[in-house]
């Protein structure tokens, strides 16, 4: 669908796109493939969570530094007001703390 000009970020009813989908599924392969493709990487869904939380919700290093590279917002908070540093110290995860802060 994207080779034939498909709108990557097009968003449904709730304004879920094809990567919030991927990461309800939690399909690693297609989530990659979707961020590398061009993929809004800041938008909430209407739990508020942005690709990031889920990632580091997770524990997935090589998504969240895949998101990371391609730009995503480090600071964006959850519907809790966590941000993923935050989310990442709760959890007492260092390697993610040392990766979000480098």
């Amino acid at each position: 669908l994207i080779e034939n000009g498909s709108d990557i970020n097009a968003g449904d009813i709730y304004g879920k796109t094809p990567l919030n989908y991927a990461f309800d599924i939690y399909d690693e392969e297609n989530i990659l493939f979707l961020i590398e493709s061009g993929s809004k990487l800041n938008i909430r869904v209407e739990n508020g969570k942005a690709p990031l939380n889920y990632a580091i919700e997770n524990y997935n290093e090589r998504i969240i530094k895949c998101l990371i590279e391609k730009g995503a917002e480090l600071n964006i908070k959850d519907e809790n007001g966590m941000t993923p540093l935050m989310i990442s110290v709760r959890n007492n995860d260092l390697e993610m703390v040392k990766c979000l802060i480098e």
